[in-house]
Parts: C-alpha cells; structure tokens; sequence
C-alpha cells in the first residue's frame, strides 16, 4: 500500500477507502439550501483580497516561523491533512507542523490518549496562538477555503459530516474560522459544533449586509477569542468533557475496570462476545443490536470479534452508526486476524499482506478508524516471525492500532508468548475448570502482558445445558464444546452443585471466580439471550457465598 511518511496530524491517502474517492458522498440540502449573490460573488472576492493582503503582509511570519519549526524538531515545516470541503469533496488542508517527527503516524490528534507528549514547544505555542493555521491563507486564496465557514471536518470524522448534513452545513466552503470556534472550539461536542455551523449557514442563505456584518462580527470575535486562548483543548472534541470523565474514572474502584497489561487501555471486568453464533443469521440485525445496546447499558464496554466471525463485524459497523447509546470513544474493541476464506473454507494466513489486507477490511465493515486490541486468531509457535513483529508494531505506530496480542488455547503457544515478551495481550482459557491456568497466568502478568480469559463460562459445562438440543444454536455450542475442551466435557458434572447455591445463578459463580483473579482484565462470554445477558452481568461484584471458592478450588 503506497503510503506517506507523515506525522500524526495527517492522515493516509493510501488508505483502500478513501484513495479511489474524491468525496463523501452526496450532499444532503434542504429546498431553501440555495446560495447567493453575497456568497457567490461579494464573500469570494472578499476571501481573495484578505487572503493575498495576508500571504504579502505576514511573509516575513511564516519566515520566522519556518525557521523556528525547523530548529526546534528538525523536519518537513509544513504537513497536509485530507479534509473534508464543500460538497464533501476533498482537499488539502496545509498547516505548520506542530508535533514531533517521532509522533505515531495518521492519528489525529483527538485519538492520542496524551498528545502532549507529542507536541513541540513551538507547537504548544503555535497551538495556544492559532498561529498553526496561518498557511490556510493559502488555501483561501485558492479557493478552497473561506476565511468564515465551518471548520473543515477531517475525512474520517463521519459523525461530524453527518450531523452537518442535517443543517446544510456541508454546501459551504469550510473556513478558517466560524462561529463554533467563537463559541467554544475544542470544547464544544459534536452536536453543538454541527449546529451552530448550521446557524451560521442559515444566516449567511439570508445574504446582503446581515451576512456581511455577522462575517465581520465573526472575523473579530475570533481575534479576541485566539487572544485569549478561549476552549484550546489538546485532545479534540469535547476534550473538556472527557477530561472530566477520565477524573471521575480515575475515583472507580478497580472493580469497575481494569487495564490491560502495561497499555493505556482498561477493559470492563465482563466482555462481551460478538462470536460466529452472534454474527450469523441465527438472530435478526435488530436482536444482535438489542443486545449489544443491553450489554454497554448494562457497564460492558469491551467488545470481543473476529475478522472471520461471520457478519459479527458489519453488525457492530451499524451498530455504531445508527445506535443512539453506544459511542465508538466509549467502548473497547478487540477483533482477529489469522484465517480468509479461501472457496467457502478457512485458511490460515499470517503473511503481512494479508494482516493489512485483513485489518483494512474489519476497519471499513465496522467504520471505525483505529482497532483498540488486533488479536492473532490461533496462532502457531512458527508465525511469530521478526516479519510478524514487524507489522504489527507498523500498525502501532500508525495509530490503527492501540494494543497488538493472541487469542490461543494452545498451552506451548502462551508459554512461547510469556517467554517472548513481545505481545501485549493474550485471550486463553480460564474458568472454573481451567485453574491450571492460574500458574501461566502469573508469568505473563509478572512479564508485563495483559490476559483476557476466554471461554470464561467454560461453555456452560457445569451444567447440562449443553446437552440440551433445541435448535441450531445448541448444535453449535455443543460442537465447539466437544471441539474447544473435549477434556472437560464430561467432567462437568464436578460442578453441578453451583447451580444449587441460594440467591445467584451457576454463571454469576463461574464468572465471579474469574473475575475474583484481580490479574483478569477482563472475562469474555457470549450470549443470543437478553435473560442470560442480564443474568451473566449481575456477576461483577457479585458476594461469592461462603465456601464456594473453596469447594471449587478442592475439585
């Protein structure tokens, strides 16, 4: 894949979605969407006569300021970032650059969990001042820009162009400044930014000397607020209100989450699991959204797919576009490579052009831009090549991906992986009847990688459940019981008596023992019941009756 060597604030125009595309579409008008004498003839001319007085009376600024970039982070002093313009075309939005050569690629900024890390001490000043995006006078003097309209939205910010279609916001031409960045800039949500761009656009429809004067108003009112620094937030948007968030995160209990080994990330105790059953036509779109929906409404945010899970993956993608709860910012996603299909059967594929290939295809089904955990799906000792270690670590730094691990059950393939080091994560089995795990599981946390516990109700071998074929559902859970812990399948019955305990249910007890291993991130199950949903989510802080650990440990 051709890509650009470019910093954090751009993107990749290499990437498979976008590269063929000039635009995001249609653009959504309402019957009175209609522009003007003012904004076709009066606002360009203006645009033209500011923008060539600016790029004359500030050259010897940008002199300055090149040389002050240069010197402080040897590089390129300007960078382009893909932004979205009027008509949702495309274009190259030019600024200084204000963060570090070393910074991860094609993230932006408000995906950084610290970009202040990143950021040059010319940056930070640069930044404060807004003096950054002093060579969009260029871009104005093009055409593509105004110097009052909307922020450019950046191409992968698909909420933000969408609440804008809602008020016509996106048949202007983007500008340097507007009235969502009078009115609080970094702080503002995205709803608040989508309209008060449409009030601006409503006005600016109205034309003649009221938009002219509100223009002018704008124009001044941004002066003052850059002056004063007013709602610059590293971090992007809403930043404030996340900030605020993270603070109140901070006083939970480690009961509430968990971080997942030596990674920014912290998982919810429970996962929940977007498996083959969930992702095939066995339930309806609207039951899998209606329990993905019951699932983050019930305190779980980490969720567990695959690439090869059937349509698991284009269910979350709508999930997240149409689901008025579920925020992409707010939940974890973990999903695998390892297998394609090759004629209707799986094969596996580690090679690095299918990793890519792979990790492109899950991010465009579930419309996201960055994967929180990349799993290798059943990994052998002999894929873990330097080539491997290559890619993903490529993939890191690039921001797509945020935490690279294994999802195995094979017991010499996670002790090669305790031994290496190299991963951050691993998915194995643990549950109740897999306490010799608890050893391995020591290691690897004392090595510093994270351990997620899959299979956490042991298939619900503790009771006959299993056994119980009512449909095709069953058939396949008890299939991939037979083929997953053909050791345990009839040993099961050791634990029958965790169904008979007073005032909690046998899946609560077998996730709670789990969940009472403080080195678990987080215990994944899956489930196509909203009465198994709810009754597995009661097990977080569930009071394990007295002598039930013990009688569990003694088997």
């Amino acid at each position: 894949m051709a890509k650009k060597r470019i910093r954090s604030e751009e993107i990749d125009e290499g990437n498979p979605y976008l590269a063929s595309q000039d635009s995001l579409g249609e653009v959504h008008r309402t019957p009175d969407c209609v522009s003007g004498f003012y904004e076709n003839s009066v606002k360009t001319l203006l645009d033209k006569i500011l923008a060539f007085a600016g790029l004359a009376v500030l050259s010897p600024v940008f002199v300055l300021i090149s040389l002050a970039v240069y010197m402080d982070d040897p590089g390129p002093v300007f960078f382009t970032q893909k932004r979205v313009g009027k008509d949702k075309h495309f274009f190259a939005l030019h600024k200084f650059r204000s963060m570090k050569m070393s910074a991860p690629h094609d993230v932006p900024t408000h995906q950084l969990s610290d970009p202040e890390q990143y950021i040059t001490k010319v940056g930070k000043f640069l930044r404060r001042t807004s003096l950054d995006e002093l060579p969009q006078i260029w871009d104005i003097f093009c055409g593509k820009m105004s110097v009052i309209g909307p922020r450019p939205a950046l191409w992968n910010q698909e909420d933000l162009v969408e609440q804008r279609d809602l008020y016509d916001a996106n048949s202007v031409l983007p500008g340097l400044t507007g009235l969502a960045q009078i009115k609080g800039r970094d702080e503002l949500e995205i709803t608040d930014k989508a309209k008060l761009d449409g009030e601006y656009v409503k006005i600016l429809r109205q034309g003649g000397f009221k938009a002219l004067f509100f223009d002018v108003k704008c124009f001044a009112e941004t002066i003052q607020s850059v002056w004063n620094s007013d709602g610059v937030v590293e971090g992007g948007t809403g930043e404030k209100n996340r900030r605020c968030a993270v603070e109140e995160f901070e006083k939970i209990s480690t009961e509430k989450h968990r971080r997942l080994g030596k990674t920014d990330i912290c998982l919810s105790p429970l996962g929940f699991g977007c498996a083959s059953v969930w992702g095939k036509d066995m339930i309806s779109d609207q039951q899998a959204q209606d329990l993905f929906e019951k699932a983050y409404e019930l305190g779980i945010t980490y969720f567990d797919t695959g690439h090869s899970y059937g349509n698991a993956e284009e269910r979350i993608g709508k999930i997240l576009k149409t689901s008025k709860t579920v925020k992409r910012e707010k939940i974890v996603i973990s999903t695998k490579f390892g297998t394609r299909n090759v004629n209707g059967r799986l094969v596996h594929d580690v090679s690095p052009e299918w990793i890519r290939e792979s990790v492109d295809m899950s991010l465009g089904r579930m419309g996201i831009s960055y994967i929180d955990c990349l799993q290798i799906h059943g990994p052998q000792i002999s894929d873990f090549t330097e080539e491997l270690y290559g890619v993903l670590e490529e993939l890191k730094e690039q921001g797509i991906v945020r935490a690279v691990g294994a999802n195995s059950f094979d017991t010499e393939v996670l002790e090669f992986i305790c031994r290496e080091k190299r991963l951050d994560f691993v998915m194995l089995d643990y549950n109740i009847m897999r306490r010799d795990r608890e050893e391995l599981i020591q290691r690897l946390y004392d090595n510093g990688i994270g351990v997620v516990a899959g299979a956490a109700l042991a298939e619900s071998l503790y009771s006959n459940r299993v056994f119980k074929i009512r449909g095709k559902k069953d058939i396949w859970y008890l299939a991939r019981a037979m083929k997953n812990f053909r050791k345990q399948l009839f040993g099961g019955w050791k634990y029958r008596f965790i169904n008979q305990v007073d005032g909690v249910s046998g899946s609560q007890i077998a996730l709670g023992y789990v969940l009472d291993n403080p080195l678990i991130s987080s215990a994944v199950f899956g489930t196509t019941t909203m009465r198994h949903l709810e009754e597995n989510a009661g097990a977080v802080g569930v009071e394990m009756p007295a002598g039930v650990l013990e009688r569990i440990r003694s088997i």
